[in-house]
């Protein structure tokens, strides 16, 4: 394994803005490859770095049947988030393995990954040994909960994460449990990180120094999820689940169409939402001025909020008997 050889020149018209970059991929399952994945798309030269006893578990979660050649392969889910990378497999539990790691990361810019911190522990690859093999290098580690602390060495996912922070509290309906918001702290933890890799570079191209970049997926989860902390702090409001209701838009909520699913099933919703007295009056010429709609209680945005669940079955009866190509062309 060589040093790399210089990127070929291009027009800087064309170029895209992380061309040259280069960048080893270690990350695994949604948050890491989500960050690294952006990566490749703006440029840069991205190698995931799988290891050959535990592969990328987003190849198995697919729902490829393994009866199929080479299921592994398949999975859109991989293939979405590892878009323009090259791949690579080592045994990082070999001597052999580790060597070539460390050949591989003195021809690199950065290094990528998001184990639980004793796994590069294990293996001895903190920040002073990728400083010893390339002194510029930017190390970006995407821990669950952080470098250290009692839950440092937690696995988290994004479920974990988005309970830990508070975001699947106000995920769902007030009178259910909180509903698991579908990973979203997954790509919010991967953007984050790729913002910070961003000033890192910056940092490097200034001034010529290597970085550590620690970007805690729960650091990301915890900044979208403030508000509850600071109504609190401020105003001793504990905010609660309102299901598709918002702050700003009254009615704002899914409505059931008449269209049948791909599953057979009276299951497909559009969503209404109105944020003005000027969209209401528009809304209810739309749905042929009923005469729940004309009542004069609901002529402003705050007497709309107190009636939502008027409103709500207003329009549910409104849009059931319609599809949605319908109700979207009334609309």
């Amino acid at each position: 394994m060589n040093a790399r050889p210089a990127p070929a020149t291009s027009d800087p018209a064309t170029a895209l803005p992380l061309s040259g970059l280069r960048v080893l991929d270690m990350t695994t399952f949604w948050a890491g490859p989500c960050c690294t994945h952006l990566l490749a798309m703006l440029g840069a030269e991205v190698i995931h770095l799988e290891s050959a006893r535990r592969p990328d578990g987003t190849r198995l979660i697919a729902g490829v049947p393994a009866t199929e050649d080479q299921w592994w392969e398949k999975s859109p889910i991989f293939a979405a988030l590892n878009t323009n990378k090259k791949g690579l497999t080592l045994d990082l539990q070999s001597p052999r393995g580790r060597e070539l790691l460390h050949r591989l990361i003195a021809t690199c810019d950065v290094i990528a990954e998001n184990f639980t911190p004793r796994v590069l522990d294990q293996i001895g690859l903190d920040f002073a040994a990728v400083q010893s093999v390339r002194p510029d290098a930017i190390l970006l580690r995407m821990p669950g909960f952080g470098l250290d602390g009692p839950w440092r060495d937690n696995p988290a996912f994004a479920y974990v994460i988005e309970s830990a922070s508070g975001v699947s509290w106000l995920t769902g309906y007030p009178d259910r449990p909180p509903y698991e918001p579908y990973s979203v702290g997954d790509p919010i933890a991967g953007v984050h990180a790729l913002n910070a890799l961003l000033l890192a570079l910056e940092h490097r191209r200034r001034t010529g120094q290597g970085v550590l970049v620690e970007a805690a997926m729960v650091d990301a989860a915890l900044n979208i999820s403030a508000e509850q902390i600071i109504e609190y702090s401020a105003y001793g409001a504990v905010l609660e689940r309102t299901g598709n209701r918002g702050p700003t838009a009254a009615p704002q909520n899914l409505y059931r169409t008449a269209d049948v699913d791909e599953f057979g099933r009276l299951d497909s919703w559009v969503a209404i939402a109105v944020a003005t007295d000027e969209q209401w009056q528009r809304l209810r010429d739309a749905l042929g001025s009923p005469s729940w709609a004309m009542d004069p209680m609901l002529s402003t945005v705050a007497a709309r909020r107190a009636h939502e669940d008027l409103i709500d079955k207003g329009l549910s009866a409104w849009c059931e008997h319609r599809s949605g190509d319908d109700i979207v062309a009334t609309l």
